[in-house]
């Protein structure tokens, strides 16, 4: 949904109690990254993505329009 300078991302991810309702979450950049043989990933640090705040203001699109970034 929203990237930061700092290495972080804001995701959103269907909820488990409720399908039609979208949780929010931040999680650092390199999630969505291929691991690559010898690098160790490091979580960074959070500045400019810490006390943010997210206004939706589309209703879900629905499953099959959204990318997903589970399957790693």
């Amino acid at each position: 949904m929203q990237s930061f300078d700092d290495g972080w991302c804001i995701v959103g991810r269907p909820a488990m109690t409720n399908k039609d309702e979208i949780e929010l979450g931040a999680v650092p950049a390199w999630c969505f990254l291929k691991p690559v043989k010898g690098l160790r990933a490091e979580r960074p640090m959070r500045i400019g993505s810490l006390g943010v705040t997210v206004q939706l203001d589309a209703p879900n699109p629905g499953r099959d329009q959204v990318m997903s970034w589970s399957n790693f």
